[in-house]
């Protein structure tokens, strides 16, 4: 038989090949390790990086949902302390406060109870009365010892729905006399989390949770549903680990973060304690929405850490510098205006708050462009946009140090300067109007820039009140400073407060003071100058409430002429008028004509001629004893 000669290899390539095998098993374990170090190291800037864009996001509406609740929480304080002021209401004089107040809150009812719990609600759609008692309702208790409640949806004693109710106590001379109560519905709460801004997508998905997991609002995407297994009894269910962390955070208002998979689909989880009751706004999106590109460059990692640990040094390199520009992507679009660059009104308020909180020396200046629109269209958008860029050019360049400036949409503007100085203030304005006003939209049209601006100097500020009030009160200033046609900068002060006060009032009682003949018919006579003889008379208005105040005609009529509702007041008018004369008539009185005002407004009315018809005959009055003026 043959032997076969087995291969034989000399001590040399023996000792090279172990030396190979030595070199490719330590660059190997190298290679995972590095590899490992490198996967942990991109998973954990990803998770601070998701962590950071999801608590960001969830402030975002944190703050929107504190602030509508807060807002209409306040609006019900204030119609309580109205109601509470005067007792002899009857029912369908307060059903009709109720109705006008709620066009501005919008609620889907709203009710008014006894110390009992017995009173009624009004459907704010179909405006029906219902009389019911709600002496058994935990929030009624707690609204009896005098706080406000925001109840969850436990009950739904209306039987319309999921509700949300608000109760507010009423107080008359200090002692609780009723209780007001409002309800929303979960599809204007669910609104609140709609995803309607840059920063989120219809991906992600938004639920209010109380401290026992229990949900209490979902928003539009619903990420399970009652048959999902995650939720039982309308409770997110996790698994036992996750789920036990989670409740933890919920009760001791925490924040909580973490991933969980359902239906085969991973995703990302955040919760924020809202400042409401025991609720914590849930948050869910995609992990694949945030980490698509993450998988991606990992498994290209791999492949390049196989070839030289450099180059994949530099990948991870490009990591970093790919997630740092998506973050300063959003944070661009979050706080800066696209167009000057400069901050938007977001990065605006939150900078002025943090100077505001070392030093109240500042003005707030809001400025808008007299008639930019028509610049838009006479000269074209292009040159509307360089306008605007020469205007945060010309901001920029008057700052000093701590001061700021934004631009929010078209040509809304507005500053913070470090002073409180009218005339350091005027003359630093007029520069800037000057500056302003040098910018050519066409050589061959020398068409004028005029600049209204208005100004609030601050008082002392403190955490606890809105900014939003400041700019407000600029805005009055601003409204003031548009009546001039040439540029113009005015002051608030406490007469345009009082002013915007008395307008408020003005408008949110005069459909209530009609209703209700508030306003009276006062004569004037007219005697001819040769023989003394009353040949007329003319007819005043005279707005006198039921305490015995009176409103001044120069503080409604203006207004009325402006808001339309003098078309009404002049018809009430004629129809007062006619009464009397028909009284007059009918005790044999003599008469004569009688001159009623009215606004041009009315002739514009297509029924108008109908219905002064309609009143005469009405009355059967002689016509020409109307004069219309």
């Amino acid at each position: 038989m043959k032997k076969f000669k087995f291969f034989q290899i000399s001590n040399g390539e023996r000792n090279y090949l172990l030396h190979l095998f030595l070199f490719v098993g330590i660059t190997t374990i190298l290679l995972l390790f590095s590899g490992y170090f490198v996967y942990h190291t991109l998973n954990r800037m990803e998770i601070d990086s998701t962590k950071q864009l999801l608590r960001e996001t969830e402030t975002q509406y944190s703050s929107r949902i504190t602030m509508q609740i807060t807002n209409n929480v306040q609006a019900l304080k204030t119609l309580a302390v109205f109601i509470g002021e005067d007792t002899t209401y009857s029912t369908d004089d307060l059903a009709k406060i109720l109705k006008e107040e709620n066009k501005y809150t919008q609620f889907a009812h709203m009710g008014l109870f006894d110390c009992n719990g017995k009173g009624f609600f009004i459907n704010m759609n179909t405006s029906k009365l219902k009389s019911l008692s709600i002496r058994n309702q935990d929030f009624f208790d707690k609204a009896k010892k005098g706080e406000v409640v925001i109840a969850s949806p436990n009950t739904d004693f209306l039987k319309e729905g999921t509700l949300y109710y608000y109760a507010v106590p009423i107080y008359h001379a200090d002692k609780l006399s009723g209780i007001l109560l409002a309800c929303d519905t979960e599809e204007r709460l669910s609104n609140l989390l709609s995803s309607d801004n840059a920063n989120t997508s219809t991906q992600n998905y938004f639920h209010i949770l109380d401290s026992n997991g229990q949900v209490v609002v979902r928003g539009e995407n619903k990420i399970f549903d009652s048959s999902s297994p995650i939720e039982r009894n309308n409770q997110i269910e996790f698994e036992k680990t996750l789920q036990k962390d989670l409740l933890k955070c919920l009760q001791v208002k925490k924040e909580f973060f973490s991933t969980y998979i359902l239906n085969d689909k991973k995703y990302w989880v955040n919760t924020m304690p809202l400042n409401i009751n025991d609720w914590n706004l849930f948050y869910a999106v995609p992990y694949k929405k945030l980490n698509e590109n993450f998988s991606y460059l990992v498994r290209a990692a791999c492949i390049f850490i196989i070839i030289i640990i450099a180059l994949f040094v530099f990948l991870l390199r490009n990591i970093y510098h790919v997630i740092q520009n998506r973050k300063y992507s959003i944070y661009q679009l979050a706080y800066y205006d696209p167009l000057t660059g400069s901050y938007n009104k977001n990065k605006f308020q939150e900078k002025s708050m943090q100077l505001l909180s070392e030093n109240t020396d500042y003005s707030l200046i809001l400025l808008n462009i007299r008639r930019f629109q028509f610049i838009n269209e006479l000269f074209g958008y292009e040159k509307g946009d360089e306008l605007l860029c020469h205007i945060a050019n010309t901001l920029h360049r008057n700052l000093n140090a701590n001061e700021l400036f934004y631009r929010d949409t078209a040509d809304n503007f507005g500053l913070l300067l470090h002073t409180q100085d009218k005339e350091i203030i005027t003359k630093r304005l007029r520069s800037i109007i000057e500056q302003i006003e040098d910018c050519p939209l066409k050589k061959e049209q020398g068409y004028k820039i005029i600049c209204y601006f208005g100004i609030k100097i601050l008082e002392a500020y403190s955490h606890s009140v809105n900014f939003n009030v400041f700019t407000d009160r600029a805005l009055v200033a601003l409204k003031e400073a548009k009546v001039g046609h040439e540029s113009t900068f005015v002051f608030f002060n406490d007469a345009m407060f009082a002013q915007e006060t008395t307008r408020h009032l003005i408008e949110s009682n005069m459909h209530f003071a009609l209703s209700n003949q508030e306003f009276k018919a006062f004569l004037q006579p007219k005697f001819d100058l040769k023989t003394g003889i009353l040949h007329s008379a003319e007819a005043l208005v005279r707005w006198i409430r039921p305490d015995g105040s009176m409103v001044y005609p120069d503080q409604f009529i203006p207004l009325f002429e402006k808001n339309g509702f003098s078309a009404k007041l002049d018809i009430y008018m004629v129809e007062i008028i006619c009464r009397t004369l028909r009284t007059w008539i009918d005790t044999g009185y003599p008469v004569v004509p009688i001159s009623v005002n009215q606004s041009r407004v009315l002739f514009y009315h297509p029924n108008y001629i109908h219905e002064l018809q309609s009143i005469i005959e009405k009355y059967q009055i002689d016509p020409s004893l109307i004069i219309l003026e």
